[in-house]
């Protein structure tokens, strides 16, 4: 296996995620100022009790937050998120452990787009979020967007069109992402 995370990640496998988050890089340079920017951004975007953070990473979002669940593939991911005091779990976001319309509000940020079927988890999302609840979605402009890790690349309007039976509600364009909110 290649040393350098950023690499390693492409592969867009759990093991290639657990390689990422236990490295030193995910650890140091991964939140730049940047994405940490972002990450407020979406974190106010966030309403209600019952928040699940789909792709949760190294719940910064969840920290920001200051409550909520979050699910990632990575079982290194969910171990440091578990350090942080939050409930995670490991789950393939096409398949959420959750019963139906479970959580006020759900964000699945910078996910869709290493999926080769990201449709499976818009329904996901969809099935967990309660009626009158918000989803946050975020992923690259599919025309900007050149980074060979990513598998799926979207518009604007293919994410609208991906979450149709939602409201949506607004979008956002932060430098090279969209971040689109729906309702249910």
């Amino acid at each position: 296996m290649p040393k350098d995370p950023a690499e390693v990640v492409k592969r867009n496998t759990p093991k290639a995620f657990d390689f990422f988050w236990a490295s030193d890089f995910a650890k140091t340079s991964y939140m730049t100022a940047n994405r940490r920017s972002h990450a407020q951004y979406v974190a106010s975007l966030v309403s209600g009790d019952r928040f699940l953070d789909v792709g949760c990473g190294d719940g910064t979002l969840l920290g920001i937050v200051g409550h909520g669940i979050g699910v990632d593939y990575s079982a290194v991911s969910i171990e440091i998120v578990n350090e942080l005091g939050f409930d995670a779990y490991v789950s393939d976001a096409k398949a959420l452990p959750f019963a139906d319309e479970s959580f006020d509000c759900v964000a699945c940020i910078e996910v869709l787009e290493h999926s080769r079927e990201p449709q499976e988890i818009a329904n996901e999302l969809s099935r967990v979020l309660c009626c009158g609840g918000t989803l946050i979605v975020g992923v690259p402009d599919g025309s900007k967007d050149s980074w060979d890790g990513h598998i799926s690349r979207f518009s604007q309007t293919d994410i609208v069109r991906m979450f149709s039976g939602l409201l949506l509600s607004e979008v956002h364009v932060i430098r090279n992402d969209f971040i689109i909110t729906f309702c249910k």
